[in-house]
């Protein structure tokens, strides 16, 4: 019989992890012990960073196997496990598989895109219009990678500024955050057709751990030529009425000044 080491690659912190063996060691330390032929089969001992969810479910020990869960999970909790099986008399055969466990700290928001608004309302924007936007991710350990895409296409490096990093330790975790800033001038020979809108999208990716992604998206919507067309005609007859308007009422005070002054010469 060998041992399988059945445990998390990697793990979220405070949540439960599961392994499964007939013994377990934790950096050559022993926090759990299964002996069928003992009064008491199951045994644990305290490791720190290591603590067995006893009663649990998902909790089998028999003389096949032994799967045991982890729970308050934290830094110290990441490491190199061990699964140790050792046989009986006369023969006391030995044999080990080692899995590793990394508890890590997942993004609990959505990256925040900064720029394209103020006070809630969308800037106005235009074809030759140049943007500046800003993307900052949650904090989280391991750090997220930010990407930028433009219509579902990753954007050229030229329009990406160098990315900036913040720390705070919590918990014992490095907890990072990340802000990358893309600049970029509305031009369609580069971004091709815009069919009246871009679509921005940040995305915070953790590559080790893809269940973390997150991302954010927010929609410039960007004047046709024949908006524009449209919006210089409709602009243009309106200042002709205006002033259409404003030439007939001048009209009609002078005449009403004519006729009044006439209308006392004649009394």
């Amino acid at each position: 019989m060998f041992p399988s080491s059945g445990v998390s690659a990697g793990a979220k912190r405070r949540q439960n992890a599961r392994g499964e063996c007939e013994c377990f060691q934790y950096s050559s330390r022993c926090y759990s012990r299964y002996s069928p032929l003992m009064p008491k089969s199951l045994m644990l001992f305290d490791v720190e960073g290591v603590t067995v969810l006893q009663n649990s479910t998902g909790q089998i020990c028999n003389q096949f196997m032994c799967s045991i869960q982890l729970h308050r999970l934290n830094i110290r909790s990441s490491g190199s496990y061990r699964c140790e099986i050792s046989g009986d008399a006369p023969e006391f055969k030995l044999a080990h598989g080692v899995g590793n466990m990394t508890v890590a700290v997942y993004p609990q928001f959505d990256p925040i895109i900064n720029g394209l608004q103020h006070n809630g309302v969308q800037h106005n924007y235009a074809l030759g219009d140049f943007v500046v936007a800003n993307c900052s991710s949650d904090m989280s350990s391991p750090p997220a990678r930010l990407y930028w895409y433009i219509n579902d296409r990753n954007v050229p490096s030229d329009y990406l500024q160098p990315q900036h990093e913040s720390t705070v330790e919590n918990d014992g975790f490095q907890l990072r955050q990340r802000t990358l800033e893309i600049r970029f001038y509305i031009d369609e020979k580069r971004l091709g057709k815009l069919k009246g809108k871009l679509v921005l999208k940040c995305l915070a990716r953790i590559d080790a751990i893809p269940q973390a992604t997150r991302e954010s998206t927010q929609i410039i919507y960007i004047p046709t030529t024949d908006e524009l067309r449209n919006q210089k005609l409709i602009n243009w007859r309106g200042s002709n009425a205006s002033s259409l308007q404003y030439a007939t009422l001048a009209r009609l005070s002078v005449l009403f000044t004519v006729t009044l002054g006439s209308f006392r010469w004649f009394v």
